[in-house]
C-alpha cells in the first residue's frame, strides 16, 4: 500500500510515561542518510530519560514525560537531521 507518506510517528503518553513508533521508507533512508535507530530514536530515548533503538527504517522509544513534549522533541531532531543533511 502506497499512502504517499515517507515518515510516519506515532506518540502516545500514559501516566507520565511516552512510547513512539518510528516507521520510514526505505527511499526516505536512502535520500535523507537518516537511520531512524541511531539519529533519532537514541538521541530522544535519552532527551526523554528513557531508551531507543531499533533499525534504520523502524524504531521505538519508550521515556518520561508529555506528549506535547515528546512531539516537539521529535520535530527539532528531524529539523536539526533535515537541515544537516541537504
Amino acid at each position: 500500500v502506497n499512502l504517499g507518506y515517507h515518515l510516519s510517528i506515532v506518540c502516545g503518553e500514559r501516566s507520565g510515561r511516552v512510547q513512539v513508533s518510528l516507521r520510514c521508507t526505505r527511499e526516505f533512508h536512502e535520500k535523507t542518510g537518516i537511520d531512524l535507530a541511531s539519529d533519532l530514536a537514541e538521541p530522544l530515548g535519552r532527551l526523554l530519560n528513557g531508551a531507543g533503538g531499533g533499525h534504520s527504517t523502524s524504531a521505538g522509544v519508550n521515556g518520561y514525560g508529555s506528549l506535547e513534549r515528546t512531539i516537539e522533541l521529535c520535530e527539532s531532531i528531524i529539523k536539526d537531521l533535515l537541515a544537516t543533511r541537504k
